[in-house]
């Protein structure tokens, strides 16, 4: 008792509380919130508002048998036609995701970035995952390319920097202990091990990590027993053969631009989002709307592909480039989003191609890489620049977009009352990609699943330019709620009419403008001629701000 007499009896009673909580937790299953009702204090009250739910994958978590019962997953694993969804725990599970690392991404081919991209010697492209660690692949002295684990070989130290970059003429050096190597991963000089008994410099090299290309794209692979990447791609070049069949134009292009996002929810969300166009006319109804897809046919290999019907490229806008059908060169007449499993998308399309490479970074966080490729010629091109710009503004537009109903996602998954949902036949590829990641998580499913060998999609496709669909979409639209008189969204077209046209003076509100989907409608609503009012949840959130105080003063001088 002598030890507790300082500590005061409120905090005492609120820790014997807060056991007393856990210890019925373990006999019954939990309400979601702390029983506030069995306290005789009212201190414990802040608690209870402050805690979570317990979600059904905490619970599945203490027992791995149940976890990964194939029978759990017995109706994921239908034909598409009678086929649901994953369990929510695949989503936020610490067991599931741990097993993901060692069962689905050690073994992957990871893509680190182009060729083009180091070119002179000590050039390089680092990255750091949570499955193998750091990883740089650097432009030798006699002009090959080197894989190796970007960890000091003394102590253990990052040596390179996440990201592109160049390292010193000298040679890459340890940030910690200057221990410097080579190009190539061998060590060059070790300062003050001369007294060092049986070290010869000569003999230390950093360890080598496996690397393989195609047409420029540069992959590694952290473990020695996976599979050859060609073996992976399996007939892709063939399927696709404009890009990268023998004289494919992908060899011949150079990554203009690279962009980052971090996203908190779990990789999965991102992955599946990216096999189907179902969700483009909701999710996209402002900017890149309706997506017509059909399935890649039968091919070989870890991969899948949406094939997307379009009488242009699919980057830009509706609304860009008017009545310019061809703002770039094309070489290939069609466009196919390509999944390569598990977390890699190629988006190959008429006059260039882009990647997004999906980097889980933990249960419900995800860094997504992306690059964007043109044909050499292309880039020459006076124009280009200013066509560039354009279509970049396009993808951080689709992608924030996607990102936000990502996290939608992991937010609404963790419902008490989420039951998995069947698949629509505009989820093929999500339901194939789905099957694939199951047949490596489960025991005894390996090779179950072949992502090649399509599953029946039934007769009649449904399409996402569906008139009832629209109609819903475009009902939603009018009918938020606005400040003032305003009953509804005056009739908005899309695109929005031009400035200074019959909108001028009307205005409108927006809440959560702030976020990736208000900032897009803040922007869209001043280019159409409406006085935009805003609501935000913290104006002295600078980095928040920013983006629309910017909106803000550009309308000023426009105006």
């Amino acid at each position: 008792m002598a030890e507790t007499a300082a500590i005061p009896v409120s905090v005492q009673r609120r820790l014997q509380h807060v056991l007393q909580h856990l210890a019925k937790s373990k006999v019954s299953s939990c309400s979601g919130t702390l029983d506030t009702s069995a306290c005789a204090g009212e201190d414990i009250e802040d608690l209870g508002k402050a805690s979570q739910r317990c979600h059904s994958a905490d619970a599945l978590d203490e027992d791995e048998k149940v976890l990964f019962d194939p029978q759990r997953f017995a109706e994921t694993q239908k034909p598409l036609l009678e086929a649901s969804t994953l369990p929510s725990e695949c989503y936020s599970s610490r067991k599931w995701y741990l097993r993901e690392l060692s069962r689905v991404f050690m073994p992957a081919w990871l893509l680190v970035g182009r060729a083009d991209e180091v070119v002179e010697p000590g050039s390089y492209l680092a990255v750091d995952t949570e499955w193998g660690g750091p990883v740089v692949v650097c432009r030798g002295r006699d002009g090959q390319l080197y894989a190796f684990a970007n960890v000091c070989a003394h102590r253990g130290a990052k040596i390179l920097p996440d990201g592109r970059g160049k390292a010193s003429p000298v040679g890459m050096t340890c940030p910690y202990h200057a221990w410097t190597y080579e190009f190539n991963g061998t060590l060059k000089w070790a300062p003050g091990m001369e007294s060092s008994k049986s070290f010869e410099e000569s003999h230390v090299r950093l360890a080598s990590v496996r690397l393989d290309t195609l047409h420029g794209f540069i992959f590694v692979c952290h473990s020695k027993e996976a599979k050859p990447l060609l073996e992976v791609l399996g007939d892709l070049p063939e399927k696709l053969a404009p890009w990268f069949g023998p004289q494919g134009t992908v060899k011949d292009m150079v990554c203009v631009q690279r962009r980052e996002y971090q996203v908190p929810c779990n990789w999965k969300f991102i992955m599946e989002n990216t096999c189907e166009t179902y969700h483009t006319a909701v999710v996209h109804k402002g900017s890149l709307g309706p997506m017509k897809s059909s399935p890649m046919g039968p091919h070989s290999g870890d991969w899948d592909a949406v094939r997307v019907p379009t009488e242009r490229s699919v980057v830009p806008l509706p609304t860009d480039f008017e009545g310019e059908r061809f703002p770039l060169p094309t070489f290939a007449d069609h466009s196919n989003f390509v999944n390569i499993f598990p977390a890699l998308q190629i988006n190959v399309t008429w006059d260039c191609i882009w990647w997004m490479n999906i980097l889980p970074t933990g249960e419900e966080s995800t860094r997504i890489q992306m690059g964007f490729v043109f044909p050499k010629a292309t880039v020459q091109l006076d124009r280009f620049p200013s066509v560039l710009e354009r279509y970049l503004h396009r993808w951080h537009v689709a992608v924030s977009e996607d990102n936000e109903i990502s996290l939608n996602q992991q937010r609404g998954v963790r419902s008490a009352f989420r039951v998995p949902g069947r698949f629509c036949q505009l989820e093929f590829g999500t339901h194939n990609f789905d099957n694939w990641l199951l047949s490596k998580m489960l025991d005894g499913r390996a090779g179950a699943w072949d992502p090649g060998q399509r599953v029946f999609v039934g007769d009649n496709v449904f399409s996402n330019d569906d008139k009832h669909m629209l109609d819903l979409v475009q009902d939603s639209l009018e009918k938020l709620e606005v400040e003032g008189d305003y009953k509804s969204f005056p009739k908005l077209q899309r695109p929005l009419a031009p400035r200074n046209t019959g909108a001028k003076g009307v205005q409108v509100c927006v809440t959560g403008a702030t976020g990736f989907i208000g900032l897009h409608l803040v922007k869209q609503l001043l280019e159409g001629g409406y006085i935009v009012k805003v609501a935000v949840r913290d104006a002295s959130n600078e980095r928040k701000m920013a983006p629309l105080l910017a909106l803000r003063a550009h309308a000023a001088g426009q105006a």
